[in-house]
């Protein structure tokens, strides 16, 4: 019961603009995601590339953090969960990919609607939420989200961001 009215709360504070856009290093804001993960958990997550967006860092934190977390408990054989970041000028991505079982063919349309837990699922702790909150903080950012399975194993959930203002050139 803890848990589902954690994951509501995050779900409300997502809904309210409390929090001010900024312009974010997103390889620094995924290492804070890291950090909030168990101990045990923080050793497996291997990050590459960089850039920036303009997002609400909380927020967008907290839905890493939810898409680490997700990966960690779905792949319980301890094998890496890869993190890609990547900025250009059309948009920025966080890609969080998992070595376990994926997504069930059954299960990828419906993996961002509250409170769906696949039958895999429903044997392990959670409230249905956490994609969900990565939908609406993606949404709210601008961006999207998408999830699929890797074609050597695994699951990969992207979420994109609008990358930052690129400067003007002055005018003549």
């Amino acid at each position: 019961l803890t848990r589902l009215v954690n994951a509501l709360v995050d779900l409300a504070g997502v809904a309210g603009t409390t929090e001010d856009a900024a312009r974010v290093d997103l390889a620094d804001l995924v290492s804070g995601a890291v950090r909030r993960l168990p101990a045990s958990d923080r050793d497996r997550v291997q990050v590459t590339g960089g850039g920036e967006a303009v997002v609400r860092p909380v927020q967008v934190q907290r839905a890493v953090a939810n898409l680490l977390t997700n990966a960690a408990k779905f792949d319980p054989s301890g094998g890496p969960i890869e993190v890609t970041v990547a900025a250009g000028s059309n948009t920025a991505t966080i890609e969080v990919r998992d070595h376990g079982p994926g997504f069930g063919t059954d299960d990828l349309p419906h993996v961002f609607a509250r409170f769906y837990r696949s039958d895999a699922a429903r044997s392990t702790p959670g409230s249905g939420l956490g994609l969900a909150i990565v939908k609406d903080v993606a949404q709210q950012s601008g961006g999207g989200v998408t999830a699929a399975n890797h074609p050597e194993g695994g699951a990969v959930v992207r979420m994109t961001l609008p990358p930052p203002p690129q400067p003007t050139a002055p005018s003549a």
